[in-house]
């Protein structure tokens, strides 16, 4: 419906089940929208840290998403970084939470999403090259 309706990108939830409610998920919502629909998904901070997200995103790639939004706790900026450097497509939303947070995951390497958070931190990336409302 999404697609005869003219939508060309979808948002879904991650990470509030198992992996594989998680992949099955990802890949109907994948198959649904053909190969050239943006997928999004959104973990809210789902995995305890990088070394649990790797293992869910490795599968997930699958579906090629063009990102996995906030897989680990917003406080956790290594472990975002960690990914970020790794082969997974990730992003910071719930993480941008100050102007030192910005540039932490801007030397880090990760992408950021500017939907809402600090307005200093949001200000800081403009301009870098990173996702804003509606990439």
């Amino acid at each position: 419906q999404a697609v005869a309706a003219g939508h060309t990108a979808v948002k879904v939830k991650v990470g509030d089940g198992t992996a594989d409610d998680d992949v099955a998920r990802a890949m109907a919502v994948r198959e649904a929208m053909g190969p050239d629909a943006a997928l999004r998904l959104d973990a809210n901070g789902a995995w305890a840290d990088a070394a649990a997200a790797a293992p869910v995103l490795a599968r997930l790639a699958a579906a090629n998403p063009i990102y996995v939004e906030q897989p680990v706790p917003p406080k956790d900026l290594a472990g975002l970084a960690l990914l970020a450097a790794g082969p997974y497509k990730v992003a910071a939303d719930e993480a941008l939470g100050s102007p030192a947070a910005a540039d932490q995951l801007l030397r880090g390497g990760v992408r950021m999403l500017q939907f809402g958070g600090d307005p200093a931190a949001c200000r800081r990336t403009a301009g870098a090259g990173f996702l804003q409302q509606g990439d």
